[in-house]
């Protein structure tokens, strides 16, 4: 009865750390990333960032650059936000379907983030097929914001 009373306790007093927050599970459709990317603002959760670009990129939503724009920024906006855990967050996205892998490139040579050549070196081994891309904007052959 005690060990009951214990797993109930912790399940009312830690509900996201007992049902394993952070993981994939956080993410079921693209229409509840699209929500949570709506009140990012009022209530910032960058380490959910990695469970909704996997999200999107299940459900399709990051295929076309047209229609992945607003994700693209998104996801820049948080990276520049977040400088010391930007790494560990794209980390956290990889790895993800080849193509959707220019999103990543794309949001981290957006992000406005000081070190954003460096951190695109440094994932380049995780992102093989997208590394003509990546010299191109090391290079500045490519746009950024």
């Amino acid at each position: 009865m005690r060990i009951l009373f214990a797993a109930l306790a912790a399940l009312w007093m830690f509900p996201d750390s007992a049902l394993g927050a952070g993981k994939d599970l956080e993410f079921h459709t693209r229409e509840g990333v699209v929500a949570w990317s709506d009140g990012y603002r009022l209530k910032p959760e960058p380490s959910k960032l990695p469970a909704a670009v996997k999200m999107l990129s299940r459900a399709g939503a990051l295929r076309e650059p047209d229609s992945a724009a607003f994700h693209v920024g998104f996801i820049a906006g948080v990276l520049g936000a977040n400088p010391k855990i930007a790494e560990k967050l794209v980390v956290k996205m990889l790895p993800l379907q080849e193509a959707d892998q220019w999103v990543v490139v794309r949001a981290i040579a957006y992000s406005g983030l000081p070190e954003w050549k460096a951190l695109l070196r440094n994932v380049a081994p995780k992102l093989p097929a997208r590394q003509a891309m990546i010299d191109q904007y090391i290079a500045g052959l490519l746009p950024t914001l």
